[in-house]
């Protein structure tokens, strides 16, 4: 029998590598594993990490979303990272980490 599978977190948008004009942006995805209505936490690097004021929830079908997520910082600070991180029964998920530039 198979072990059974961890609670994941997936970033879909934006695009890893991609770049951007906007200050802001809507970061989302999908997790499974993980109960509706459970709160995410956003997280951006720029010179250090910053957790971002509005929490991705988990819908129903798993997706989630984070909208006005900010790309501050000057050069060079202009390139940043974004991950995404949750608690399911006492344990830490967090999502694979992407990098967007903000131009």
């Amino acid at each position: 029998k198979p072990p059974p599978s961890r609670p994941g977190i997936t970033i879909t948008s934006p695009a890893d590598g991609s770049s951007t004009t906007n200050r802001q942006v809507t970061v989302s995805g999908t997790s499974t594993g993980i109960p509706a209505g459970t709160r995410l936490a956003v997280w951006v690097k720029t010179d250090t990490w910053y957790r971002q004021d509005n929490d991705g929830v988990v819908g129903e079908d798993g997706s989630w979303s984070s909208s006005g997520v900010v790309l501050g910082g000057v050069p060079p600070y202009h390139v940043h990272s974004i991950y995404v991180a949750g608690r399911v029964n006492g344990q830490t998920c967090q999502s694979n980490t992407i990098r967007v530039t903000k131009r």
